[in-house]
C-alpha cells in the first residue's frame, strides 16, 4: 500500500502520492505555451477517470483532487459509484479570489464553497484549496480569511484549508506559514520546478506545516527529457517522484495520468525508496536534452527564471 504522512497541523493522514484531477491524452502530447506542459482531456474522459480513481484507491491512495467544475462533478460521481467516500479525502479548488484593494466579498466565498459542494455531490470538502496573493498580506486580510474559513468549517462544509498562490507570488505563502495562519500549502514542485525548495518548502518544514507538491512531471516535460536521455518512462517516474518524496517537509505529491498503465508506474514508484542523491544522479542526464532546453526557454517566456540547480 502507498505510505501515508500527516499533513502538518491539519492532522490529516494523506497518501504520499495523490491523484490529480487532470487526465492527459495518451497520444503524442500537445503543449500549452509556458512551463506547465501538455494539454489535458476533459469531460469525454469519464470512463478513464473512473478506472484511474478505482486503481488509485485500491492501491491505498486517499488524496483525490479536482481543479475545475467538470472534474469535480466527475470525481464526485465516481466516488459515489465506487462507494469509497469514507476512504478518501477530497481536495478541490474553491473558485474565489479577492481583488487587491477591494473589500473581500465573503458571501461570494460562501457561494463558491456551496457551488463546489454541489459539483462534488457531497456535503463536505475535506481539504479546500484557497488561492491567496501577495496583496493578501495587507490590512489584516489573512486573519479575516482564517476567521471566515473557520466559520465555514464549523458548519461542516469544509475541513482545514490548503493555500496556494500564483507562480510569481510565493511570498504570501511563506508569510502565512511563518505567522502560523497556514496549516498546509500547495505549490508546483518537482525536478524541473524545484524553486519551492528554496522558499516555501523550508518555511513549511520549519513550522511543521503540510506541503503538497503538484505537477511533479510538468505534465509530460520530464518524460520527454527522460526519453531523450535514454530513461524508460517507469524509471523517469520513479526518479522524479522519489526526488520529491525525499525532500524534508514534503507530505504528498499530486499528479495526474494519461492511462492506468502510467498510473501503475507512479504507484510502483511511490512504493520504492530511491535515495535522494541517487535520484538526482539518475535525472542529471536530462539536463543535456533538447526537451530540457525547450522547457528552460518556456520558463523564461513565462517570467519564471530557470532554477539555480546548485542551490536547490
Amino acid at each position: 500500500m502507498i505510505p501515508r504522512r500527516t499533513l502538518g497541523r491539519t492532522g490529516l493522514d494523506v497518501s504520499i502520492l495523490g491523484l490529480g484531477g487532470h487526465v492527459f491524452p495518451s497520444g503524442p502530447p500537445t503543449y500549452y505555451p509556458g512551463p506547465y506542459g501538455r494539454r489535458f482531456r476533459e469531460e469525454e474522459a469519464y470512463d478513464l477517470r473512473r478506472s484511474l480513481v478505482e486503481t488509485a484507491v485500491a492501491a491505498g491512495v486517499n488524496l483525490l483532487a479536482a481543479d475545475f467544475d467538470y472534474e469535480a462533478r466527475a470525481l464526485g460521481r465516481i466516488v459515489l459509484e465506487l462507494g469509497v467516500r469514507e476512504k478518501v479525502l477530497l481536495t478541490s479548488v474553491i473558485d474565489w479570489r479577492a481583488a487587491p484593494g477591494e473589500k473581500p466579498d465573503w458571501a461570494k466565498l460562501d457561494r463558491a464553497v456551496l457551488d463546489r459542494l454541489d459539483d462534488l455531490g457531497f456535503d463536505r470538502i475535506d481539504l479546500p484549496q484557497v488561492r491567496v496573493t501577495n496583496a493578501c498580506r495587507q490590512g489584516g486580510f489573512l486573519d479575516l480569511l482564517a476567521e471566515r474559513l473557520d466559520r465555514l468549517g464549523s458548519r461542516g462544509w469544509i475541513g482545514p484549508a490548503v493555500f496556494f498562490s500564483p507562480d510569481l507570488e510565493p511570498d504570501v505563502l511563506t508569510h502565512g506559514l511563518e505567522s502560523g495562519r497556514f496549516p498546509a500549502v500547495l505549490r508546483p514542485y518537482g525536478w524541473l520546478r524545484p524553486q519551492a525548495g528554496t522558499d516555501v518548502l523550508p518555511a513549511a518544514a520549519k513550522v511543521r506545516a503540510g506541503f503538497i507538491g503538484m505537477v511533479p512531471f510538468q505534465k509530460g516535460w520530464l518524460f520527454d527529457c527522460g526519453r531523450e536521455a535514454g530513461l524508460a518512462p517507469d524509471r523517469t517516474a520513479a526518479l522524479g517522484l522519489n526526488w520529491a518524496f525525499g525532500r524534508e517537509g514534503v507530505t504528498s505529491v499530486l499528479c495526474g495520468a494519461a492511462s492506468v498503465i502510467e498510473l501503475a508506474a507512479n504507484l510502483k514508484a511511490a512504493r520504492e525508496t530511491i535515495p535522494l542523491a541517487q535520484a538526482e544522479t539518475g535525472l542529471a542526464p536530462c539536463r543535456s536534452t533538447e526537451a530540457f532546453r525547450r522547457f528552460e526557454a518556456e520558463m523564461m517566456k513565462a517570467g519564471l527564471n530557470p532554477p539555480d540547480w546548485g542551490g536547490v
